[in-house]
């Protein structure tokens, strides 16, 4: 029997469509792919590595198109369309591509990241901040429940052949889709959506449905 053909892959579920938007248009001209499924679809998004294994999310959604236009602007909106001559200007563009079947295939390898564990998740947001001025490229925070306790962290290149996941736990347990920083008072919130009237700092939050295949915590 002939060796199943395809790409490794740790599988992740995002909580929903909004959350991968919010992932893939951390980049522009961001793109993902879209796979039929029952009456809907599993759109995808390969976006880190965990050792050697890429990690693809994924997330159902009711409807797709060739094209999204993502708002994070107050209330999120996520839309779908046909052509590129529907998109909201003033939304960012995703390219949708549509895929006859899924190219992934579930990793059974061990994945070589470890888990560090940061007392104030506050700490843990200012780094990502400091971080995207430093790249010049927004960067995340992961979000899951874990032990009935809300977890958010970062995957990080500790150094060449190092990688880490560095975590820390929220005193509360609501899901939320960015942290926003404000420069003046050095403080951290969690936020629904991203206010147009002010100039803070803010940092996509991605909620996933259940904890990465690595994570080990304390």
């Amino acid at each position: 029997m002939a060796a199943a053909r395809g790409i490794k892959a740790q599988m992740v579920e995002a909580e929903s469509v909004m959350d991968l938007a919010r992932l893939a248009c951390r980049v522009e001209n961001a793109a993902m792919y879209a796979v039929k499924e029952g009456t809907g679809y599993r759109l995808f998004l390969a976006a880190e590595h965990a050792g050697k294994d890429v990690v693809v999310f994924y997330a159902h959604s009711d409807a797709s198109g060739r094209y999204g236009s993502y708002s994070r602007y107050e209330q999120e909106t996520l839309r779908f369309h046909d052509s590129a001559k529907d998109l909201d200007l003033q939304s960012q563009k995703v390219h949708v591509v549509e895929l006859t079947k899924s190219p992934f295939l579930v990793s059974t390898s061990k994945s070589s990241v470890v888990s560090i564990r940061v007392k104030d998740h506050t700490d843990l947001v200012r780094e990502q901040v400091y971080k995207t001025m430093e790249e010049e490229a927004t960067q995340v925070i992961y979000s899951f429940m874990g032990k009935g306790k809300r977890i958010v962290g970062s995957l990080v290149q500790a150094d060449h052949d190092l990688q880490a996941f560095v975590y820390s736990e929220m005193p509360e347990g609501k899901r939320f889709g960015f942290f926003r920083y404000n420069y003046a008072q050095d403080s951290v919130t969690a936020e629904q959506g991203v206010a147009r009237t002010n100039t803070d700092m803010y940092i996509p939050v991605i909620n996933l449905k259940s904890p990465f295949k690595f994570f080990r915590p304390e």
